[in-house]
């Protein structure tokens, strides 16, 4: 018996190794690698061309570049600045970025246009965000620009239409500038495909920006945007904020249009995509998002789009808030530095008069192992399709064997995987849809996230919560290349997009050397936690960013946790 199940384990390596040979040797389409040669060589000719017609006014840049979100604003409104000034200050600085950290793909050229007739506007006619530079993430329909999600099929394919949200940003006197780096398929919170390579972070080179809104990470992280548009299906936007030490949120689905923004996977049920908006602090994310919800051109724009004004009254309130908290969840531990960020933000928040409640959402990692197979309960059959005849980055690999693997296979070798990390073969398990293969299958899974979250929820209600603050991720930013590894750590992000509840994200400390020392007693009994661990030595300097929580529709009252956070810590972080 032992010697029958060695051979069928041996047999299922071969076959798994074959597969995974075929898979990454066979793909990749000559006339894929020409279509990118030809764009980056336009690309290339592009930032040349803006790089030599900026060159000259450094000091004036660096001025600009200074200024807060809010008196950045006052001086565009008042004609302080010209909104030609601000955009050559910022594309200045996002080509001194992206010459080091590769997050931006394309600049808008249009953007010279736009700025120019806003300067031509009376200042008593100028909208609230007048002059305002803004970053957009690759999969943000811009009229003439691909949404590549770094596939090279989709090079050559310019959009049609802007997005909804671009639409509305421009009415409101924004000027969106360029576009920015995502991982292929947007399937990864690591930052890397073969149309725009590897992007990287910007308080460390060698570490992930995070994704899939990576580029804009490392783009706003680095100084070259104050303010940016990315899309969250799973933190997609918050882990970007969180290794780059950015302020972001995500919000309720519906609360933004998503519509015109392209999606790596189409007809998901259960978990929903939605715009975030990533900035250097909690100032700029407020005032961003106080004219997008509700705005009346988004809603005659997508129809579909509930009419939920800003409340300000929730926002502004001074009622002493009850505020639940956990330093980790019940899936994957985290580390010594991210714990500390957690109680830091707790103590701030104690002292302006709060309550502070332990709370925690339980049995994470089945709900992580459930999100993934809503994500791929087409059992990867449209990642197959828009994957075929294209090379794979190395951070989708893992990813990619995942879909191909037949089901039977799967299950033996996540049962191999258990004995090494339980916590790598939950995940694996459920990559490629396993258990939704029928709609019967597809409607249990669905079926199951609506219990959790009328739980979860209820839950809530009876301890009577406000808020919930949490860590971002597992740890801070990893190395660049091993974010594959990591994808249990999703839970800290993944279970507030199947439960729907708008959560930010802020910095409120960095890596110290008391951290790196206390991560010696980090538990190493399964080789994600040991990985995580190896990782996590010599971050030191790297942010560490807590999440803040709110039942749907209550980003007001989330923005108003964040910022109240913010004006405790931020000296700790000068």
């Amino acid at each position: 018996m032992l010697l029958v199940s060695l051979g069928v384990f041996i047999f299922s390596l071969v076959f798994i190794y074959i597969r995974y040979w075929i898979i990454n040797n066979w793909t990749g389409n000559p006339a894929n690698d020409e279509k990118i040669q030809k764009k980056r060589i336009r690309v290339r000719k592009q930032k040349d061309e803006l790089s030599e017609k900026l060159s000259g006014k450094s000091e004036e840049y660096v001025a600009i570049l200074s200024l807060s979100f809010e008196d950045l604003l006052h001086k565009l409104k008042n004609d302080d600045l010209k909104a030609i000034q601000v955009l050559n200050a910022y594309r200045n600085k996002a080509l001194e970025v992206t010459a080091t950290l590769n997050c931006v793909t394309e600049f808008i050229d249009e953007a010279d246009e736009l700025a120019n007739q806003l300067d031509t506007v009376p200042k008593e006619d100028r909208k609230p965000l007048h002059g305002l530079p803004i970053s957009l993430k690759d999969n943000v329909g811009v009229t003439g620009y691909d949404a590549t999600v770094g596939i090279a099929k989709f090079l050559d394919s310019p959009c049609r239409a802007d997005a909804v949200i671009v639409s509305v940003l421009k009415s409101l006197g924004a000027v969106p500038f360029c576009k920015t780096n995502i991982p292929q398929t947007m399937l990864s919170f690591g930052c890397d495909n073969p149309v725009w390579g590897q992007t990287r972070n910007p308080h460390n080179p060698s570490r992930s920006p995070g994704g899939s809104s990576g580029g804009e990470g490392s783009l706003i992280g680095g100084g070259g945007s104050i303010v940016g548009i990315g899309s969250d299906i799973g933190g997609s936007a918050r882990i970007p904020a969180a290794f780059c030490g950015l302020a972001s949120i995500k919000p309720t689905a519906g609360r933004i249009s998503y519509h015109g923004f392209k999606k790596s996977i189409k007809g998901i049920l259960g978990v929903d995509s939605v715009p975030g908006i990533l900035a250097k602090d909690v100032d700029a994310v407020i005032g961003v998002s106080r004219h997008l919800f509700g705005n009346r051109l988004q809603s005659e724009l997508d129809p579909l789009l509930p009419v939920i004004d800003w409340n300000e009254k929730a926002f502004t309130s001074q009622k002493k808030l009850k505020i639940g908290y956990y330093l980790e969840d019940d899936f994957v531990p985290a580390t010594p530095g991210m714990k500390r960020a957690v109680k830091e933000a707790m103590a701030a928040l104690e002292k302006s008069g709060h309550e502070l409640v332990p709370f925690r959402p339980f049995d994470i990692g089945n709900v992580t192992a459930l999100a993934i197979k809503l994500l791929q309960a087409d059992g990867g059959h449209y990642f197959k399709e828009i994957m075929f005849g294209e090379r794979v980055a190395s951070v989708l690999m893992l990813t990619k064997l995942g879909v191909h693997i037949p089901n039977c296979f799967k299950k033996f070798l996540s049962f191999i995987i258990s004995f090494v990390s339980p916590r790598i073969a939950k995940v694996f398990q459920a990559s490629g849809g396993t258990c939704t293969n029928s709609s019967r299958e597809l409607w249990a899974a669905v079926h199951l996230k609506d219990d959790y979250v009328r739980i979860v929820s209820d839950a809530w209600k009876r301890e009577g919560l406000d808020l919930l603050i949490c860590p971002a991720f597992a740890c801070p930013a990893p190395e660049i290349g091993l974010e594959g590894r990591f994808t249990p750590c999703v839970s800290y992000t993944l279970t507030y997009n199947i439960l729907n509840f708008p959560c930010g994200i802020l910095p409120v400390s960095k890596e110290s050397q008391e951290d790196q020392e206390e991560l010696k007693q980090y538990p190493r009994d399964d080789k994600l936690l040991s990985e995580i661990a190896k990782t996590t030595e010599g971050a030191i300097g790297l942010p560490l960013c807590v999440q803040v929580v709110g039942l749907p529709w209550q980003e007001e009252l989330v923005l108003r946790g964040m910022k109240e956070i913010e004006n405790r810590v931020k000296n700790l972080l000068s």
